[in-house]
């Protein structure tokens, strides 16, 4: 692309791919039918654990570790977290997220 020009074909198709990723992402991120959700319509998870722990979210593998993160549809959830060592169980956990609010949970688990 020029200085001052219009993109080329070429990049434009490489921002359309871009942009597809991204929507797709946070289509997952907010529970698959969500694309055309409005961000007024999403509330935020703020995980933290001692030690880390591998997050699972309403019984859905995420592939991610505490400390995280997450933007979720408001309503009950279930957080599931599990350490790595061998032998331990789950812990699981409810809770309420709200249209435009963070919450917060910091879990100790035990040793």
């Amino acid at each position: 692309m020029q200085a001052g020009g219009p993109p080329s074909n070429e990049a434009r198709r490489g921002m359309t791919k871009t942009l597809l990723a991204i929507s797709a992402m946070t289509a997952a991120l907010l529970g698959g039918g969500a694309v055309g959700a409005q961000p007024r319509e999403v509330g935020f998870l703020e995980v933290y654990s001692e030690p880390r722990a591998e997050i699972i979210l309403d019984d859905e593998l995420t592939g991610m570790w505490t400390p995280q993160t997450l933007a979720l549809r408001p309503g009950h959830h279930k957080l599931t977290l599990v350490r790595p060592e061998r032998d331990r169980r789950p812990s699981s956990y409810g809770f309420t997220i709200e249209p435009r609010t963070t919450t917060r949970l910091k879990i100790h688990l035990a040793f």
